[in-house]
């Protein structure tokens, strides 16, 4: 996907990570690697962060560092906010941007429909470069603030929020100089709106089917096909009821969704694993955005579960 033109990079970009969970921690290893120094908010606050990241493989090496907790001279300072934290919990992260400067990009990598929250914040801080983008690499926790690529497959995808002015189509510097140095994991879509969206369908399939039939991986939903369609079936309805008609062939989103289930089958699903663990989770986001019984009688029913739940 071509990129749109920008400046030179800074020497020494400042970049906040809001969100210290696997997603946040991968990618403070992945920019450490490109000789940046990321700086850590966490769900309560800034966060110092030591962590340890597997590679991919034998061939890749072990990431293993701090990462500093951010200081209000950091964010004030900052080119770029990575905000990877659950749904539910996006529009608080969103708002810590508020104190950004003037130019500095967000990128909120984040599933689930978070379009409502960061429209807000788009209309308080026009003057920021507002992105929307999504994590489609597996990354699991093997002890505490220990943590494993689960394949070399995935994306750290990004691209033009539907709200900024065209005059933020531009890449800024240290976006240039990321997607320049790690093409591999970071990649610009000019139509991330609706790769989002899709990836929204993704989640909400999967996520909601293995967390309330608490199936241990995620291949295990090849095991009941006809599920598996009509879940796909009324999420594609809902989506087209929320954002309009799909410009997506409906046979080949659904093929790719099944060939993201192929690609993840020996993987535990993260909401799989909140419940498990009795955790919330991001349902709201996702089956959550189906009110109607009757036109959507296995999304609600989902929902509902994991509401429930989650309530006691």
């Amino acid at each position: 996907m071509a990129q749109p033109s920008s400046m030179p990079p800074p020497t020494d970009p400042r970049i906040i990570i809001i969100g210290d969970g696997a997603v946040g921690t991968g990618v403070a290893s992945l920019l450490a690697g490109l000789g940046l120094a990321p700086r850590f908010i966490g769900r309560s606050g800034p966060v110092a962060v030591d962590a340890v990241v597997q590679g991919y493989g034998t061939d890749d090496a072990t990431w293993q560092g701090h990462v500093p907790a951010a200081t209000a001279a950091d964010v004030a300072t900052a080119s770029l906010a990575v905000v990877t934290v659950k749904a539910f919990d996006v529009a608080q992260a969103l708002r810590e941007c508020r104190a950004l400067p003037a130019g500095a990009a967000v990128w909120p990598l984040g599933n689930g429909a978070i379009y409502e929250a960061l429209s807000l914040e788009i209309e308080r801080r026009p003057d920021l470069v507002w992105r929307l983008g999504y994590c489609t690499f597996g990354i699991s926790v093997t002890a505490p603030r220990h943590y494993a690529w689960r394949s070399r497959t995935g994306e750290f995808a990004v691209g033009p929020s539907h709200q900024s002015a065209p005059s933020k189509s531009a890449l800024t510097p240290v976006e240039a100089m990321i997607f320049a140095r790690a093409p591999r994991q970071f990649k610009w879509h000019s139509q991330i709106a609706w790769l989002h969206r899709r990836k929204w369908l993704f989640n909400t399939v999967i996520n909601s089917m293995t967390a309330t039939r608490q199936l241990a991986h995620n291949g295990d939903l090849l095991a009941d096909l006809p599920s598996l369609v009509a879940v796909f079936h009324e999420t594609w309805l809902l989506g087209g009821q929320l954002w309009g008609a799909w410009p997506l062939a409906r046979e080949d989103v659904y093929h790719a969704l099944l060939k993201l289930i192929e690609a993840t089958a020996a993987n535990e699903n993260s909401m799989a694993r909140d419940r498990r663990l009795g955790r919330p989770t991001e349902t709201d986001f996702l089956a959550g955005l189906a009110h109607d019984e009757r036109a959507y009688p296995l999304l609600t029913a989902m929902h509902r579960t994991l509401k429930n739940e989650s309530a006691t």
